[in-house]
Protein backbone atom coordinates (compact mmCIF):
# COMPACT_ATOMS: atom_id res chain seq x y z
CA UNK A 1 0.00 0.00 0.00
CA UNK A 2 2.89 2.42 0.94
CA UNK A 3 4.46 1.96 -2.34
CA UNK A 4 0.85 2.31 -4.04
CA UNK A 5 0.37 5.75 -2.31
CA UNK A 6 3.66 7.02 -3.39
CA UNK A 7 3.29 6.47 -6.68
CA UNK A 8 -0.52 7.29 -6.95
CA UNK A 9 1.18 11.33 -7.06
CA UNK A 10 2.27 12.46 -10.45
CA UNK A 11 5.23 14.15 -9.65
CA UNK A 12 6.55 10.95 -7.99
CA UNK A 13 8.17 9.05 -11.01
CA UNK A 14 9.22 5.45 -9.13
CA UNK A 15 9.82 4.53 -5.36
CA UNK A 16 11.90 2.39 -3.39
CA UNK A 17 10.73 -1.23 -2.98
CA UNK A 18 12.43 -4.03 -0.78
CA UNK A 19 12.27 -5.87 2.11
CA UNK A 20 12.90 -4.72 6.03
CA UNK A 21 14.34 -8.07 6.37
CA UNK A 22 16.24 -10.58 4.68
CA UNK A 23 13.67 -13.21 5.54
CA UNK A 24 10.79 -11.72 3.65
CA UNK A 25 12.12 -10.94 0.33
CA UNK A 26 11.09 -14.48 -1.09
CA UNK A 27 7.61 -13.79 0.41
CA UNK A 28 6.16 -11.14 -1.49
CA UNK A 29 3.77 -9.15 -0.68
CA UNK A 30 1.62 -9.43 1.90
CA UNK A 31 -2.03 -8.16 2.71
CA UNK A 32 -5.19 -7.19 0.53
CA UNK A 33 -4.64 -5.17 -2.75
CA UNK A 34 -4.89 -1.43 -2.27
CA UNK A 35 -7.61 0.34 -3.94
CA UNK A 36 -7.60 3.70 -5.89
CA UNK A 37 -10.73 4.40 -2.79
CA UNK A 38 -8.33 3.32 0.05
CA UNK A 39 -5.47 5.29 -1.00
CA UNK A 40 -7.63 8.59 -1.89
CA UNK A 41 -9.83 8.20 2.05
CA UNK A 42 -5.95 7.79 3.38
CA UNK A 43 -5.11 11.28 1.98
CA UNK A 44 -8.31 12.95 2.72
CA UNK A 45 -8.07 11.82 6.30
CA UNK A 46 -4.83 12.86 7.21
CA UNK A 47 -5.90 16.49 5.55
CA UNK A 48 -8.82 16.04 8.14
CA UNK A 49 -6.25 15.97 10.94
CA UNK A 50 -4.58 18.85 10.10
CA UNK A 51 -1.52 16.86 7.82
CA UNK A 52 -0.61 17.33 4.20
CA UNK A 53 1.46 14.58 2.65
CA UNK A 54 1.90 16.59 -0.31
CA UNK A 55 3.38 19.69 1.61
CA UNK A 56 5.33 22.33 -1.16
CA UNK A 57 8.89 22.50 0.35
CA UNK A 58 10.96 25.38 -1.49
CA UNK A 59 12.20 22.80 -3.08
CA UNK A 60 9.71 21.37 -4.61
CA UNK A 61 7.91 24.65 -5.45
CA UNK A 62 11.26 25.47 -7.53
CA UNK A 63 10.73 22.43 -9.78
CA UNK A 64 6.46 23.33 -9.65
CA UNK A 65 5.33 22.15 -13.58
CA UNK A 66 3.51 24.52 -14.06
CA UNK A 67 1.50 22.46 -17.24
CA UNK A 68 -0.85 20.81 -15.14
CA UNK A 69 -2.21 24.21 -13.68
CA UNK A 70 -2.55 25.73 -17.34
CA UNK A 71 -4.23 22.50 -18.49
CA UNK A 72 -6.88 23.44 -15.51
CA UNK A 73 -7.31 26.79 -16.13
CA UNK A 74 -7.90 25.63 -20.07
CA UNK A 75 -10.53 23.56 -18.53
CA UNK A 76 -12.06 26.13 -16.60
CA UNK A 77 -12.55 28.25 -19.58
CA UNK A 78 -14.00 25.72 -22.05
CA UNK A 79 -16.24 24.62 -19.83
CA UNK A 80 -18.83 26.84 -19.19
CA UNK A 81 -22.71 26.54 -20.09
CA UNK A 82 -25.10 29.13 -22.40
CA UNK A 83 -27.42 28.13 -19.94
CA UNK A 84 -28.77 25.95 -16.49
CA UNK A 85 -31.83 25.06 -14.80
CA UNK A 86 -32.71 22.03 -12.94
CA UNK A 87 -33.66 20.06 -16.33
CA UNK A 88 -30.18 20.41 -17.60
CA UNK A 89 -29.22 19.76 -13.73
CA UNK A 90 -31.04 16.40 -14.07
CA UNK A 91 -29.74 15.64 -17.61
CA UNK A 92 -26.33 16.32 -16.61
CA UNK A 93 -26.42 13.91 -13.13
CA UNK A 94 -27.96 11.41 -15.18
CA UNK A 95 -25.21 11.71 -17.51
CA UNK A 96 -22.50 11.68 -15.18
CA UNK A 97 -24.24 8.44 -12.76
CA UNK A 98 -24.36 6.50 -16.30
CA UNK A 99 -20.85 6.54 -16.77
CA UNK A 100 -19.52 5.93 -13.51
CA UNK A 101 -21.84 3.30 -13.45
CA UNK A 102 -20.32 2.02 -16.67
CA UNK A 103 -16.57 2.30 -15.32
CA UNK A 104 -18.11 0.72 -11.74
CA UNK A 105 -16.75 3.95 -9.62
CA UNK A 106 -17.40 4.21 -6.39
CA UNK A 107 -17.97 7.66 -6.20
CA UNK A 108 -21.09 10.36 -4.98
CA UNK A 109 -22.14 12.81 -7.61
CA UNK A 110 -23.98 16.12 -6.83
CA UNK A 111 -25.07 19.16 -8.26
CA UNK A 112 -25.81 22.42 -6.71
CA UNK A 113 -28.05 25.43 -8.32
CA UNK A 114 -27.72 28.46 -5.66
CA UNK A 115 -27.76 27.26 -2.41
CA UNK A 116 -29.97 24.02 -3.55
CA UNK A 117 -28.93 20.51 -4.08
CA UNK A 118 -30.69 19.51 -7.01
CA UNK A 119 -29.31 16.46 -7.91
CA UNK A 120 -27.66 13.90 -5.71
CA UNK A 121 -26.57 9.86 -6.24
CA UNK A 122 -24.82 7.43 -4.11
CA UNK A 123 -23.37 4.74 -6.37
CA UNK A 124 -22.00 1.14 -5.08
CA UNK A 125 -18.73 1.41 -3.04
CA UNK A 126 -19.44 5.13 -2.21
CA UNK A 127 -19.48 5.97 1.42
CA UNK A 128 -20.93 8.97 3.72
CA UNK A 129 -17.48 10.32 4.36
CA UNK A 130 -17.58 10.73 0.20
CA UNK A 131 -20.23 12.77 0.64
CA UNK A 132 -18.41 14.93 3.36
CA UNK A 133 -16.11 15.43 1.16
CA UNK A 134 -17.97 16.34 -1.96
CA UNK A 135 -19.66 19.50 0.31
CA UNK A 136 -16.17 20.79 1.14
CA UNK A 137 -15.05 20.36 -2.37
CA UNK A 138 -18.58 22.52 -3.38
CA UNK A 139 -18.04 24.94 -1.08
CA UNK A 140 -14.12 25.99 -2.09
CA UNK A 141 -15.79 26.26 -5.98
CA UNK A 142 -18.13 28.49 -4.66
CA UNK A 143 -15.73 30.87 -2.50
CA UNK A 144 -13.29 31.03 -5.49
CA UNK A 145 -15.34 30.52 -8.27
CA UNK A 146 -12.61 28.03 -9.94
CA UNK A 147 -12.61 24.57 -10.35
CA UNK A 148 -11.85 22.77 -6.39
CA UNK A 149 -8.48 21.10 -8.59
CA UNK A 150 -7.58 25.00 -9.93
CA UNK A 151 -7.76 26.56 -6.47
CA UNK A 152 -5.53 23.60 -5.28
CA UNK A 153 -3.40 24.63 -8.17
CA UNK A 154 -2.87 27.69 -7.24
CA UNK A 155 -2.09 27.20 -4.24
CA UNK A 156 0.72 24.83 -4.88
CA UNK A 157 2.27 27.22 -8.08
CA UNK A 158 2.90 29.94 -5.30
CA UNK A 159 5.03 26.96 -2.91
CA UNK A 160 2.28 26.64 -0.39
CA UNK A 161 -0.79 24.64 0.48
CA UNK A 162 -4.80 25.54 0.83
CA UNK A 163 -5.00 23.80 3.94
CA UNK A 164 -1.99 26.18 5.72
CA UNK A 165 -2.55 29.13 4.08
CA UNK A 166 -6.31 29.48 2.99
CA UNK A 167 -7.22 30.46 5.92
CA UNK A 168 -10.62 28.89 6.35
CA UNK A 169 -11.71 26.07 8.05
CA UNK A 170 -10.88 22.53 6.71
CA UNK A 171 -13.40 20.69 8.14
CA UNK A 172 -15.70 22.52 5.56
CA UNK A 173 -13.46 23.37 2.54
CA UNK A 174 -11.27 21.26 0.82
CA UNK A 175 -9.48 22.61 -2.48
CA UNK A 176 -9.29 18.78 -3.91
CA UNK A 177 -10.23 17.88 -7.40
CA UNK A 178 -13.84 16.87 -8.48
CA UNK A 179 -16.09 19.98 -8.44
CA UNK A 180 -16.52 22.81 -11.07
CA UNK A 181 -18.64 26.04 -11.11
CA UNK A 182 -21.74 26.11 -13.42
CA UNK A 183 -20.75 28.95 -15.30
CA UNK A 184 -22.50 30.93 -17.57
CA UNK A 185 -20.91 31.75 -20.57
CA UNK A 186 -22.10 35.21 -21.47
CA UNK A 187 -22.47 36.76 -17.93
CA UNK A 188 -19.79 35.16 -16.18
CA UNK A 189 -22.14 33.94 -13.71
CA UNK A 190 -21.63 31.41 -11.33
CA UNK A 191 -24.81 29.66 -10.51
CA UNK A 192 -23.96 26.28 -8.99
CA UNK A 193 -21.83 23.41 -8.91
CA UNK A 194 -21.20 20.33 -10.06
CA UNK A 195 -19.01 17.45 -8.94
CA UNK A 196 -17.76 14.21 -7.80
CA UNK A 197 -15.89 12.01 -5.29
CA UNK A 198 -14.77 9.35 -4.23
CA UNK A 199 -11.27 8.59 -6.19
CA UNK A 200 -7.96 9.94 -6.22
CA UNK A 201 -8.29 14.19 -6.81
CA UNK A 202 -7.16 13.89 -10.42
CA UNK A 203 -9.01 10.84 -11.18
CA UNK A 204 -12.32 12.98 -10.24
CA UNK A 205 -11.48 15.80 -11.17
CA UNK A 206 -10.72 13.82 -15.04
CA UNK A 207 -13.66 12.25 -14.94
CA UNK A 208 -15.79 14.92 -14.86
CA UNK A 209 -14.06 17.60 -17.24
CA UNK A 210 -14.33 14.84 -19.92
CA UNK A 211 -18.15 14.28 -19.28
CA UNK A 212 -19.18 18.14 -19.04
CA UNK A 213 -17.08 18.15 -22.59
CA UNK A 214 -19.19 16.02 -24.02
CA UNK A 215 -22.93 16.76 -21.93
CA UNK A 216 -21.60 20.55 -23.50
CA UNK A 217 -20.98 18.96 -27.10
CA UNK A 218 -24.24 17.61 -27.47
CA UNK A 219 -26.00 20.27 -26.03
Amino acid sequence: MAVAWVLSDSRIPSGPVGASRPGRADRGPQGPESTLQELSRIEEHALDGGLSLWTVSSEAWMTYDSSYHEQVRADEHDLQFGAFDREDAWRLGSALRSAALAQDLPVVIGITLGAQRVFHTALPGATPDNDVWLERKAAVVTHYERSSMGVGEQFRSAGRTFEADSRLPPDRYAAHGGVFPIRLRESGLVVGTVGVSGLPQREDHAFLVEHLRAFLSAA
